[in-house]
């Protein structure tokens, strides 16, 4: 890669930079996005923007660019443990086709 070349295609305003801080506010944090939109504005944008550069192959010109920084490990994503959702119905509760029709369910 030469010196001096942008990895990022260039964009109107700041929105570039704002998508980048974004996208490593996204990346450092693991929030959902609409999290990060009163911090960072449009996230939609970002996120359009991220696509569309790990499409071009510029999202990996980055991280090469990146490769010899230090880098922080994430925080682990914390997830729900699977779950088994039983339900039971108690015929005695269930309503007839009659009373459905006057309760118009």
């Amino acid at each position: 890669m030469g010196a001096g070349l942008p990895l990022l295609p260039a964009g109107r305003r700041d929105r570039v930079r704002s998508s980048v801080d974004a996208i490593f506010a996204k990346a450092r944090t693991g929030v959902a996005w609409p999290l990060l939109r009163e911090a960072y504005g449009s996230t939609s944008t970002a996120s359009k923007h991220f696509n569309e550069w790990v499409a071009q192959g510029s999202w990996a010109r980055v991280d090469a660019a990146l490769a010899e920084a230090e880098r922080v490990p994430l925080p682990a994503v914390e997830l729900l443990p699977p779950m088994r959702i039983e339900g039971r119905v108690d015929p005695r509760v269930m309503l007839s086709a009659e009373e459905r029709s006057r309760t118009g369910s």
